[in-house]
Formats: C-alpha cells, structure tokens, sequence
C-alpha cells in the first residue's frame, strides 16, 4: 500500500487520472491512493516534492 503526496514549490501541474483532472499551483498538494493510475502535465516550469508513503510490511 502507497499514498502519493505531491506539492508544488513552483509553477503549475495538471493531474490527470480516469475520474478526473486537477490542475494546482505553487503552494498547494495532492494526495492519490494506490493504484490510481494517472499523468502529470507540467504547465510552467515546475519543482515539486513528491512523496510516497509505503505501508510497513505486517
């Protein structure tokens, strides 16, 4: 299991999965369970953090 957290530091990046489409911009996050299958577009130049956070094995 993984949640992906990514924050845009600068510029802007569109989202894109099955269901939907998000587009966020400097200082804003978007959080996606596992096994959503998206894309990523970036609009401007843009830096971004991404973060994934994986479940400890039980």
């Amino acid at each position: 299991m993984a949640l992906v957290c990514t924050q845009v530091l600068q510029g802007q990046v569109k989202f894109i999965t099955e269901e939907h489409t998000a587009t966020i911009e400097e200082g804003q996050m978007i959080a996606l369970q596992e096994n959503i299958s998206h894309g990523v577009l970036a609009l401007t130049e843009t830096f971004f953090l991404l973060t994934v956070a994986m479940a400890k094995d039980e």
